[in-house]
Formats: C-alpha cells, sequence, structure tokens
C-alpha cells in the first residue's frame, strides 16, 4: 500500500451520512457533537430502464468511502437521509408489555398506511415514559443490509444506524426550550416536521418537496400541522445544512429559531435517541 493511501486512512469514531446526492464522513469529538469534516463524495443517478433504487448508488458510494478512509478500529455510525426512512406514530397502550408486542404493534400503524411493503422494513421504537406515544423509524432491510456490509468491509466496527431526524433531535437538545414546539429538519428535496406536545411528540410528517424550502415552508408548515391535527402556531426549530438561507422567513404564527448544522456539546440526555439500529 503507498505511503499517500496510509496518510488518507482515518482512525477513532466517525461519523457518516448516507443521502441521495451525496455521502459524506466526519470525525466525531469525544468530548463534544462537533464533527470535523473529512471528506464528501457526490452520488449521481442514472436513469436506467429498470426500477429506480436510488439508495443503491448511494450504498455503493458508502461502501468505496469507507473502503478507502477507514481502519480496522474505526467506528462508524451512519446517518440516514429521511429519503429512505419512514415514520409513523405509535400511541401507548397498557396491554403491551414485552417489546416484541410493542414492535408488533409499531408494524401495524406502518401496514395501515403502506400495506405490505412494510414486511421487507426493519422497524425500530424510540423509548419514551410510560404513557406517551412513540415514534416508529422503519428502513428497508436491503439498506440496512448494504451499510452493515459496507462498514464490516471497510474493517470497522457500526455503531449505529440513525435516522436524520433523531440525529437532529439529539444533536439540537439543549436547544429546544418548552414543552411544546414543532422541529423542521431540512434536507434537499426533503422536509420532515416532529411537533412536539406537552404529553411527548404527537406527530412526525415527511414529504418530497420540489422547488425554493424557504418560500414554500409556511405554506408545507400549515398544510403538515392540519393533516396531523396539531394546533398551528408556537415554536418553530428549524435545522438545515445552509440554515442561514431561511433567515428572516417569515412564517405567520410561528416564532422560527435557526439551529446551526454544528450543534453545541450535548447536555445530558433527556430521552434516548428516536431509534437506533444496531448492527
Amino acid at each position: 500500500m503507498s505511503r499517500s493511501s496510509l496518510s488518507a486512512r482515518v482512525r477513532g469514531k466517525l461519523r457518516a451520512d448516507l443521502r441521495p446526492a451525496g455521502v459524506t464522513l466526519a470525525r466525531k469529538s469525544s468530548f463534544s457533537e462537533r464533527l470535523l469534516p473529512l471528506r464528501a463524495v457526490p452520488v449521481v443517478h442514472e436513469e436506467t430502464g429498470e426500477q429506480s433504487v436510488p439508495w443503491r448508488t448511494s450504498a455503493e458510494a458508502l461502501a468505496s468511502m469507507l473502503n478507502s478512509a477507514t481502519k480496522g478500529s474505526s467506528s462508524v455510525e451512519v446517518v440516514v437521509s429521511s429519503h429512505f426512512i419512514r415514520y409513523a406514530m405509535v400511541p401507548w397502550s397498557d396491554n403491551l408489555v414485552r417489546d416484541a408486542e410493542r414492535l408488533a404493534f409499531a408494524r401495524l400503524a406502518f401496514r395501515e398506511v403502506y400495506g405490505a411493503l412494510v414486511d421487507s422494513w426493519e422497524i425500530c421504537l424510540d423509548e419514551q415514559p410510560a404513557g406517551q406515544p412513540a415514534v416508529a423509524s422503519a428502513i428497508d432491510r436491503d439498506v440496512l443490509s448494504a451499510i452493515r456490509a459496507a462498514v464490516s468491509n471497510a474493517g470497522a466496527g457500526l455503531d449505529g444506524v440513525v435516522p436524520a431526524l433523531a440525529d437532529c433531535i439529539n444533536r439540537h437538545r439543549r436547544a429546544f426550550k418548552g414543552r411544546e414546539f414543532c422541529l423542521a429538519s431540512v434536507e434537499a428535496g426533503r422536509l420532515t416536521f416532529a411537533f412536539r406536545g406537552r404529553a411527548g411528540w404527537r406527530a412526525v410528517r415527511s414529504r418530497r418537496v420540489d422547488g425554493a424550502l424557504d418560500e414554500l415552508l409556511p405554506t408545507l408548515l400549515k398544510q403538515e400541522a392540519s393533516a396531523a391535527g396539531v394546533q398551528e402556531g408556537g415554536i418553530l426549530y428549524l435545522c438545515a445544512p445552509n440554515v442561514r438561507e431561511f433567515a428572516g422567513t417569515p412564517v405567520p404564527g410561528w416564532k422560527l429559531v435557526l439551529l446551526a448544522d454544528a450543534a453545541p456539546p450535548p447536555a445530558p440526555m433527556v430521552e434516548p435517541a428516536l431509534v437506533s439500529m444496531e448492527s
């Protein structure tokens, strides 16, 4: 192996972001939530006559990046775009005690919306206090298998597979004030809203978006709040890669709070991650 190849490899705790438009790799600090960007690989999806599998090209880019950038002692956390994740709210039930029962109940919630597609999905639940609804996340098993293979073949260990929404919540949890608010997680071509009430998370709504997000935000928020059956108005936390683009964006009825991409050191964990899909 050449000297340049050796110097290009990195060790320690790493974070990879898997998105439709590209894959990025960063080093995770041992003392804070700050990330040191290392590499970024754009992804171009070729049009073919076959059924589109948008995640596959991104997964291949992830495998190539990790293979050239990690050593056996590295551990990798993979954050997965909401383009590749589905969300559902699962109400609390006193009759469900075991994890298997709760997961089966969550699968039924997805099945009501997506039908038989759910049979090929891996589902995980967040851990909320008794009596509160839980957010369920689902990922296609083929996507999960591709991520695990990419990390394993690179000789690294998989710390976890985390939805972009869960990552956003955990990285910025110190900023959330009060018990009622809406979090908007922005990605290229997608907007995900998480509505929080006094009794916990009330709804998660994720949708594809074509057009300028800063211009569409007020209308989309109004539509999704109505569809979720939640009261409009309050504090709107907005997390985006280029959050400054939203500075000064008027959102009637809402107080807009922008969350910087690099979060400050985390406060003590108040509640667990929405989901961490361990290997």
